[in-house]
């Protein structure tokens, strides 16, 4: 035998004991000692548990499941279901509804209300808020009911979605599974640009679960400026305002318990930056910090549109091997934990892919933006950033125009940059990118990085008469490619 079919037996001998006692007529039974006057209070009271096992079990499950009003008796499941049984109305009132546990498929209104599942999303406002016509509880429903499509959710997307049932039509959000029939009007967000030149797009969830046609795919935009005014003041070269150079990226590392600047970086996708492999070469990527716009060296003054990140991973060129190398291929590209956010302070920079050679292109008079807070003109670091234009010439009067012992950092995969008037690039610039403005398109181009410079004999700046050495992009944009394009979708 059960133990269910033991406990429903020991119900059954309860309640003849009681019949037999003259319970029901005469309400009134001694537990040790003490009088219970009547069901409600034998069930409440634990005086007579012990001396009948059964009694809890009939509590529990027989009298809990009767609801008791001034007409009648009625089942549990009726009550605070919408629909009035007592005369006196008290199986919906509020006050009892709001305590009440609703059954296990029914909904319940904030006022206590049980609304039945077939009565939700029926154009009919049965809870006083409305709740149960509203979008979230009507996607849930479709969801139970259909197949669901997957979110359209990115911060390179504006998003609105819309969601029908009955004559209804409400919008809801669109970071979730989104039921059959939900339409999505997509179109790309600020500083973001479709790459098939569409405005916006609108998709419809069919009934396999898939969209109605491929999402629009938004592309961060690159190399542009919001605001080209600046004031004139690297060495010699002038303060800029914020969001002047949205690319520049800093690296601050933890040094001696405080973090400190120590070399520059250019942003080329929401989670990627280069910079110079010596900068990077043999510091735990725990030890570094990459900020986007922030304009100050001070890592501890807070600046509005501040981004911190912290690397992923670090790739350094294979072929580097920082001094014994003579620095060559001095290149590292960072990959990031998490994505920047794309603001007026914050905008990736442009790469040119089809792996060409700047030196092949060169001219004398053309120029390169070097941004960066290394050592100015009295030989401190820089409080903010600076810029300086740097005109790029070819290796042959570079060559020419060096220090003997600095030949050798010369290179097909180098070129060098400098006007030798007193402005040039230094300590703590290195990694910075050297930007070049395409004429037609007005979109800046990375085409440098900041490698070595001279030193001067009499001090320990950098020396002003020589050329400074840039690491040549365009000789790596296929390596470059290839990291980045395993961790952002081009």
């Amino acid at each position: 035998m059960t133990l269910y079919s033991k406990t429903m037996i020991a119900v059954y001998l309860l309640i003849i004991k009681l019949f037999s006692s003259g319970y029901f007529l005469n309400p009134n039974l001694q537990c040790k000692n003490v009088t219970v006057r009547n069901i409600h209070h034998m069930c409440t009271s634990l005086a007579c548990f012990e001396e009948l096992p059964a009694l809890e079990y009939f509590c529990t499950n027989v009298y809990e499941n009767i609801f008791k009003c001034s007409s009648k008796n009625i089942p549990i499941e009726y009550i605070c279901d919408g629909i009035q049984q007592c005369r006196n109305g008290v199986d919906e009132d509020p006050t009892v509804c709001k305590n009440f546990e609703c059954r296990s498929n029914y909904y319940k209104c904030i006022d206590g209300k049980c609304i039945a599942p077939w009565k939700l999303c029926d154009g009919v406002y049965d809870c006083l808020n409305g709740l149960d016509e509203s979008a979230l509880i009507c996607r849930m429903l479709l969801l139970q009911k259909n197949n669901s499509c997957p979110n359209i959710f990115d911060n390179s997307y504006i998003t609105t979605c819309y969601i029908k049932y009955g004559t209804k039509i409400s919008i809801m959000p669109c970071n979730e599974y989104l039921p059959v029939g939900t339409t999505v009007e997509v179109r790309c967000n600020t500083f973001y640009l479709s790459s098939d030149n569409k405005s916006k797009q609108k998709l419809v969830c069919r009934d396999n679960g898939t969209w109605s046609q491929t999402v629009l795919k938004c592309k961060a935009e690159c190399g542009v400026i919001p605001d080209l005014n600046i004031f004139p003041s690297i060495l010699h070269g002038w303060p800029i305002k914020p969001n002047l150079w949205p690319w520049y990226a800093g690296l601050f590392e933890n040094g001696s318990k405080k973090w400190n600047y120590f070399c520059g970086s250019t942003i080329i996708s929401t989670n990627i930056v280069v910079t110079a492999a010596h900068c990077v070469w043999e510091i735990p990527k725990n030890h570094i910090q990459v900020i986007a716009g922030k304009y100050k060296s001070d890592y501890y003054i807070n600046e509005e549109g501040t981004q911190i990140k912290v690397i992923l991973h670090i790739f350094i060129h294979p072929l580097y091997q920082d001094v014994i190398g003579n620095y060559a291929t001095d290149l590292a590209v960072l990959v990031l934990v998490d994505h920047f956010q794309l603001s007026n302070t914050v905008i990736p920079i442009c790469l040119n892919w089809s792996l060409r050679n700047i030196v092949s292109n060169l001219t004398q008079d053309l120029e390169g933006m070097v941004i960066g807070m290394g050592l100015t003109e009295n030989g401190k670091p820089s409080e903010q950033l600076r810029a300086v234009k740097m005109p790029i010439v070819n290796n042959d009067e570079c060559l020419i125009n060096q220090r003997v012992e600095f030949k050798k950092f010369i290179s097909i995969t180098t070129f060098c940059a400098g006007s030798k008037n007193g402005s040039t690039v230094c300590n703590g610039d290195s990694g910075s990118g050297l930007a070049i403005q395409d004429p037609q398109t007005q979109k800046w181009y990375l085409e440098g990085i900041v490698s070595i410079s001279p030193k001067d004999h009499n001090n320990d700046l950098c020396d002003v008469h020589y050329y400074s050495i840039f690491t040549n992009v365009g000789m790596y944009v296929d390596w470059i490619y290839q990291i980045s394009s395993a961790f952002t979708e081009y």
